[in-house]
């Protein structure tokens, strides 16, 4: 988390005059986001080998889904319609409190995706952020 975090500080404190256009700082955030969207829905997935409890199933495949896909539909519509991309990843931490909640529904605990959960959050507003102000 570190890191992305580093990325970020480092995207946006950039003086205005440096040759990183906004719609590619845009674009940093919102694939930093959809590869961490991704890397975590592979760890859930490979969780239901061990647990295939369905709060960690549908973790796995429709909430983190939903991530992946809105963090997709961000980047895609960003150049053509910035209103839409930016509505796109505004609702694309839904999946990581949809996952958050159906977990705490099974009185299932499990740091690991509760901090994954947090972290698609702390990312999901990011990209909120920088949709809407860059």
């Amino acid at each position: 988390m570190l890191t992305i975090c580093l990325i970020v500080i480092f995207h946006f404190s950039l003086p205005a005059n440096a040759r990183v256009h906004h719609s590619h700082r845009k674009l940093v955030v919102l694939e930093l986001s959809l590869n961490k969207g991704i890397a975590g829905q592979n760890f859930p997935k490979e969780l239901t080998k061990k647990n295939n409890a369905s709060a960690i199933a549908n973790c796995a495949t429709i909430h983190y889904d939903e991530v992946v896909g809105s963090f997709k539909s961000a980047l895609a519509e960003l150049k053509e319609d910035p209103d839409t991309a930016n509505y796109d990843a505004k609702v694309a931490g839904d999946g990581a409190v949809s996952c958050q909640q159906a977990l705490d529904d099974a009185h299932i605990v499990n740091p690991d995706i509760n901090a994954l959960n947090n972290q698609i959050s702390l990312l999901n507003h990011i990209s909120f952020l920088a949709t809407n102000h860059l």
